[in-house]
């Protein structure tokens, strides 16, 4: 089951970018995860968790204009049963500015083979320095 879970991760993130399509494919991501499915969009101290279809539709469509061109690089991909486990090195652009940052996902799949859960961790003060922000910036986020 493992190598179907990860070659299931790689589609969900290709759907999301390849770096060829200026926004993901939205239908293609809802389509791989269940219905009450749970993205934790970064694990930190604030309440970035996102319940079922039509708030992970929100933030899609929230962050899409923010990350153009998006491609998600997996450097590394490794699962255990219904977990599947990746580190990136993503790119994209944001107001006109190239981005990239280091990420590590969390993947875990229900019976149907689809996305339950999803949670991502990153370092956001990374991000905001690849997008030009100053320090001061940083901190007062």
């Amino acid at each position: 089951m493992s190598e179907k879970h990860e070659a299931l991760v790689k589609e969900f993130l290709s759907a999301w970018g390849d770096g060829n399509r200026k926004n993901p494919d939205k239908e293609r991501i809802l389509s791989m995860m269940s219905p009450d499915a749970e993205w934790l969009v970064w694990v930190g101290p604030d309440d970035n968790l996102r319940r079922g279809h039509e708030a992970i539709s929100e933030e899609i469509d929230r962050e899409a204009p923010m990350m153009e061109f998006l491609n998600c690089g997996i450097r590394s991909i490794a699962s255990n049963d219904t977990t599947v486990f990746t580190e990136r090195t993503d790119k994209f652009v944001c107001m006109g500015k190239p981005v990239t940052f280091d990420l590590v996902a969390v993947f875990d799949f229900d019976d149907d083979d689809r996305i339950k859960a999803w949670r991502e961790y990153f370092d956001s003060a990374s991000v905001a320095k690849s997008m030009g922000m100053e320090l001061e910036e940083i901190n007062a986020q």
